[in-house]
């Protein structure tokens, strides 16, 4: 098994801590395509759907009407927001 592939076994049992980094050789092709897969992945992991901020976006509308309203919290789509989620939907729209 490969060292990534071993990394994930590992990291699905239980107490195992995942720790993983990319190496670099800029004499190994091979480890330049493994590091631009293994930064592609994260990327796409971490970067927010169109959804996601769309959703945000919602989620910091109806909370600041609710709060110019004089309430404490709101209702997006069903779900409570109050202060966490709002606060969290700010720093999506907020991040670069």
């Amino acid at each position: 098994m490969n060292a990534p592939g071993t990394t994930m076994t590992h990291a699905l049992l239980p107490g195992s801590p995942a720790i993983d980094g990319v190496t670099f050789n800029p004499t190994d092709c091979d480890g330049e395509r493994l590091a631009a897969w293994h930064a592609a992945g994260i990327n796409r992991v971490f970067t927010p759907t169109s959804a996601e901020i769309a959703h945000a976006r919602r989620i910091v509308a109806a909370f600041e009407r609710a709060r110019a309203a004089g309430r404490e919290r709101a209702s997006v789509d069903g779900a409570l927001v109050e202060v966490p989620i709002y606060a969290a939907a700010k720093r999506l729209l907020e991040s670069p």
